[in-house]
């Protein structure tokens, strides 16, 4: 059975790139990193493909972490359990070794290229960063715009929201997902990152495969601003205290706000179900913010609310427009570089990088 989980370590954010790189691998659980330097189209996203299919026909299960520039391509593969990773170092995720040699390990695939043939192409290539660079640049602020409208949005919501009844609310989803325990001595680690992301071709998901292993499913939904990320982190904070580790996934629109929580210890997966994602599967539980909702609050402002989505989602939409584009000067960006690859190396250097990870895997148990 194929376990592979699918994750997005950093997102496209009305904040510009937001990373969480250094939840992939924690380094107090590291045995060995692999940094990947290199250019576009010199094979670090195939390089992870491989070992991953590899790691895959094992029966161990990958951590696919995807780019969210190209969610076709991968930022990193991991082994949690073995405390392996490989993982993308170039912008703009630069990454360096905090334990140089004792964990972590540049691998420059510079190495692997013909420079002369490259510097042949200096112009079009300089041109061309500027173009993707520029077009980057766009859609963040687009990003940024829509954000700021879609905080209308937020605030008509949050002003008819009775605060005591969500609380309520929260203190019954703990007491239902969590057994009472006291604070433990060591909390709970916390791992953040993105199971969507916003990409050249629009909102990316994996929240059906984050859930997939659970046997808990309890779904939150409700309107923009009523509260449904604060149960989340609630839960979060509580399951912490009480020494469980979590996994908590956030939005891309708003890269501090939780939207999802996974405890693999308690087997549960809390899913936040509201537009651009609505989960169609089945659940546990299902809560609806929108019993703390006032009516009588709400109604005099139902076509500002109207309005306000309409113009956030537009302007969304040119920002993801912006990102195709910056794809598509990426694209051609890699059409300088790989007619200059050396592959017959690289195929080298992925049977070494393959050996050398090898003795770290012995450990695991293969079904």
């Amino acid at each position: 059975m194929n376990r592979a989980r699918h994750f997005f370590p950093g997102s496209n954010t009305p904040q510009g790139f937001f990373s969480y790189y250094d939840h992939i691998l924690p380094h107090e659980k590291a045995e060995r990193i692999i940094i990947l330097k290199g250019g576009p189209g010199t094979g670090k996203s195939t390089l992870m493909k491989r070992l991953a299919d590899d790691w895959e026909r094992r029966g161990l299960t990958v951590e696919h972490h995807h780019c969210s520039a190209d969610p076709g391509s991968l930022d990193a593969v991991a082994l949690p359990e073995a405390g392996v990773a490989v993982v993308d170092g170039t912008r703009p995720h630069t990454i360096d070794p905090r334990f140089p040699g004792a964990v972590d390990e540049i691998v420059h695939l510079g190495e692997y290229w013909d420079e002369e043939g490259i510097r042949r192409h200096r112009d079009e290539i300089a041109a061309l960063s500027a173009l993707s660079s520029q077009a980057y640049q766009r859609a963040y602020r687009y990003l940024a715009a829509s954000r700021l409208v879609y905080e209308e949005v937020v605030a008509i919501h949050s002003r008819a929201l009775d605060l005591g009844r969500l609380n309520q609310m929260a203190q019954a989803l703990i007491a239902r997902c969590l057994s009472t325990r006291p604070a433990a001595a060591v909390p709970g680690p916390v791992r953040r990152l993105f199971a969507s992301a916003i990409t050249p071709r629009g909102h990316v998901h994996f929240v059906d495969r984050l859930a997939a292993g659970a046997s808990r499913v309890v779904v939150i939904q409700g309107p923009p601003g009523t509260g449904k990320s604060t149960l989340v982190e609630k839960l979060a904070q509580e399951a912490s205290r009480q020494g469980i580790a979590v996994e908590c996934f956030h939005s891309p629109y708003d890269p501090v706000r939780v939207d999802h929580l996974v405890a693999p210890e308690l087997d549960l997966a809390v899913i936040t179900s509201a537009p651009p994602y609505l989960w169609a599967g089945s659940a546990e539980e299902v809560v609806d913010t929108r019993e703390a909702l006032l009516e009588e609050r709400l109604q005099p402002h139902r076509e500002e609310l109207k309005e306000a989505e309409q113009q956030a989602l537009r302007l969304l939409e040119i920002a993801i427009r912006s990102l195709a584009q910056a794809k598509a000067y990426h694209d051609q960006l890699e059409q300088y570089y790989v007619p200059h690859m050396d592959f017959p190396a690289m195929e080298e250097l992925y049977q070494r990088l393959r050996r050398k990870l090898e003795a770290h895997l012995d450990r695991l148990v293969t079904p």
